[in-house]
């Protein structure tokens, strides 16, 4: 891949996420933008996605594991920071939109990956929480 493709799917697929945490974060303040800025950000993460499998011939991934890790990780992670970042702001939300996001992101992870340790994302779920 030449520098200028990969950066250019970099770009995307990163700005991408970038819009989609964003938007799931501040959802509750500014509802249509926020709706719009989300499919944006989707938009972006599946075409630096395709981008990438396209020029990369041996690791390939499957379209499930890109949106299963990238889309869900992106709205879990947005939920996760965010509401850390907007506790002071309002904490009755951040108390629910902290512990939704990292669920979200242990499941995204796991989407991606082999479940032959389930057992121990289990744990590791209930160890957290």
């Amino acid at each position: 891949m030449s520098f200028a493709t990969n950066h250019t799917a970099t770009l995307l697929k990163y700005g991408g996420i970038s819009f989609i945490a964003g938007a799931v974060n501040h959802g509750m303040f500014s509802e249509t933008r926020s709706v719009i800025t989300a499919s944006f950000g989707v938009c972006f993460y599946l075409l630096g996605s395709w981008l990438e499998m396209r020029v990369q011939d041996a690791q390939r991934q499957s379209w499930a594991d890109v949106l299963g890790v990238g889309i869900v990780s992106s709205i879990g992670l947005g939920f996760f920071t965010g509401g850390l970042q907007h506790f002071p702001d309002s904490p009755e939300r951040s108390a629910w939109v902290v512990p939704t996001g990292f669920v979200l992101s242990v499941i995204a992870l796991a989407i991606g990956n082999d479940f032959h340790w389930r057992r121990s994302i289990t744990a590791y779920l209930l160890a957290v929480g």
